[in-house]
């Protein structure tokens, strides 16, 4: 008896999924030749979210307000220089602020840094994409490995981003070599 009603109990279970469904004859069937394409480098994969490993004029990147903008920090023995940068990290973008800060621990003491408004040439006026500091307390601290943030306000909004250099670059920059 037990077998019967398990013969029943199947049977009308695949009568009923075979007429909820589509009719199996109109089905298309699909056939997939290999994988996924593959990519010889991510950055072909996904250009739109591509970032330079340092920015336009070589030095560190700072993410803005999840990716927002970027800073650029370059530096050599006699200060520091950032950059505004946009949200691809690629080029200048100039701000309405006079200053911006930096501020880094280093064995065990925090120290802020007010870097100026420096313009470029062809920074609208009233604006700039260049902010610069000639303390050379700074860039010792930096290289020294001191990690801090750098704090900004663009249009009216505060934007605040991880600073540390980065000592892995195989390459000089201005005035110092970092091997």
């Amino acid at each position: 008896m037990k077998i019967i009603c398990l013969f029943l109990l199947v049977s009308v279970s695949l009568v009923g999924c075979n007429q909820a469904g589509k009719d199996p004859e109109s089905a298309i069937a699909v056939t997939i030749d290999g994988g996924p394409p593959e990519f010889d480098d991510q950055d072909e994969f996904d250009e739109s979210h591509a970032h330079p490993s340092e920015g336009p004029h070589g030095g560190d990147l700072v993410e803005l307000g999840n990716e927002k903008y970027h800073a650029e920090l370059t530096h050599n023995e006699t200060g520091i220089d950032v950059y505004i940068l946009n949200s691809a990290a690629t080029e200048e973008v100039a701000i309405k602020a006079a200053s911006l800060t930096i501020s880094l621990k280093h064995d065990g003491k925090v120290n802020s840094f007010e870097l100026q408004a420096n313009p470029q040439t062809d920074d609208p006026s009233g604006k700039s994409s260049r902010f610069s500091t000639g303390e050379p307390s700074l860039p010792k601290r930096l290289d020294e490995g001191a990690e801090g943030a750098l704090t900004v306000n663009i249009d009216g909004k505060s934007f605040t981003g991880k600073v540390a250099h980065d000592h892995d670059h195989d390459h000089d920059h201005e005035g110092h070599d970092h091997d």
